[in-house]
Order: C-alpha cells, then sequence, then structure tokens
C-alpha cells in the first residue's frame, strides 16, 4: 500500500511517496543474484578473484588520506565514482560506489525532475584469507531542493531522514557471508519540483561497508558529491 506523507510548512510543501522499482538483472559471466528487495539488489562474483581486481573501474584513495579526493565523473552517463580503501593483512578493504544522477533541465536550466541509481560494491582483494567472513553494505543517498517545494518517491525498502529542504535516503543493509566481493544496486528514487524556479538535484551519496574477519570488523566508506556545474548547469 501507497503512503503519502505531506508537510505543510508556509509556502513549503513536500510530498513523499514509496513506489516500487527494479534492477538490471545484466549480469555478466560468474556474477550470481543473491538477494533482491524493491528497487535493489545484491549480487556476488564466484569468478576469479585477481582478474576481477585486474578490471578495476575506479580510482582508489586511501581511507584517510582526504586530500587525495578521487570522485571522477563521466559527462556521457552523468555518473560519480569514487573509491576507497584501507590496509588489512596481505591486501586491502574496498568501497567503492557510483552514482548516476538522471535530470531535467527544465525552462530556466535548473534542474526540475532528478532520478537516481547506482552501486556500492565491496571488495577484499588479499589471500590470506581469501574471504572475509562476511560484507554488509549500505548505500545512501542525498536530495536538495530550492524553491516552493518538490514531490520524491521512492522504494518501500528506503527509509528517508532529514527536514526542510534536503532529504537523505538510506537503503536496508545486507549481509553476505563467505565472500571476499559483494555488489549492492540501487535503482527507484526520484524527486520532482513543484514549479519552474525550483531546482531539485542529487547533491551526494556513500557506500557504508563493513569488513568482518572473525570477532574483527573493518568499516571502509566511499563518497560522491555532486556539484551543479559538474552537471552543466
Amino acid at each position: 500500500m501507497k503512503r503519502i506523507l505531506i508537510i505543510c510548512l508556509a509556502l513549503l510543501i513536500i510530498t513523499v511517496t514509496p513506489v516500487y522499482a527494479s534492477t538490471s538483472n545484466n549480469l555478466m559471466d560468474g556474477e550470481v543474484e543473491v538477494v533482491s528487495g524493491p528497487g535493489y539488489s545484491v549480487t556476488v562474483f564466484y569468478g576469479d578473484k585477481a582478474e576481477f581486481i585486474d578490471e578495476e573501474r575506479y580510482n582508489i584513495r586511501p581511507m584517510y588520506d582526504s586530500f587525495s579526493y578521487s570522485v571522477k565523473w563521466d559527462p556521457k552517463t552523468n555518473t560519480y565514482v569514487d573509491g576507497v580503501s584501507r590496509e588489512y593483512s596481505d591486501g586491502e578493504l574496498r568501497s567503492e560506489i557510483g552514482l548516476t544522477q538522471t535530470y531535467d533541465p527544465g525552462i530556466l536550466h535548473v534542474p526540475q525532475r532528478v532520478d537516481l541509481s547506482g552501486s556500492v560494491e565491496g571488495i577484499w582483494t588479499g589471500d590470506s584469507p581469501y574471504n572475509a567472513d562476511s560484507i554488509s553494505i549500505k548505500p545512501t543517498q542525498t536530495i536538495w531542493f530550492s524553491g516552493s517545494g518538490f514531490s520524491i518517491s521512492y522504494p518501500p525498502s528506503v527509509s528517508v531522514s532529514g527536514s526542510g529542504n534536503t532529504k537523505t535516503f538510506s537503503w536496508p543493509t545486507v549481509t553476505w557471508n563467505n565472500t571476499w566481493n559483494s555488489t549492492y544496486s540501487f535503482t527507484g528514487i526520484h524527486g520532482e519540483a513543484d514549479g519552474i524556479t525550483t531546482g531539485i538535484t542529487a547533491t551526494g551519496a556513500s557506500g557504508f561497508v563493513t569488513f568482518r574477519f572473525g570477532s574483527n570488523a573493518y568499516g571502509v566508506t566511499s563518497e560522491v558529491k555532486v556539484n551543479w556545474d559538474w552537471a552543466g548547469i
């Protein structure tokens, strides 16, 4: 059942509607979908580990090196990517995120509609041990707007927080045991402005990944920050 929340604060009107959405089933050889829900799915790759790591999609920055921010933007797909690593044993624990923002520039070239999708990947690159006991992933995204109000819709699996002109969307945490990799894909977050002078855009996304080895847990978070200028606004 859909639920609608309408908040009226002076001229501010925000409409929130959960909706169902499906993720893509285009899997590469050796990749298996292990968990799925409204708007998200989790896959694990069972192929060659070394080959998989060699085909790294994102630049990786050290976890504590804030001055080596490696966010990249692909103008063809409007996708922002980031990768973060921390050392462990004989390898690295990695969190990699990709956020795609599809938007309508509007009459005044201010984004008036935005759709978000993307993925977060957790990877353990070492061989000692070959697998982590578990990998847990939790993605979040944030939308910001200016003007009189906007409406947002999202899958019922997502929780929403924030007030005023900023909303943060948090997906459920998914844990998969005895693996060295896990990919969490998400889609179905939609925002729409109420007037031609209202702007709406994603401002960022985070990929929280926790690797567990025995009784020890290690967190690695990748993050992208969306700049309007990057989107040609």
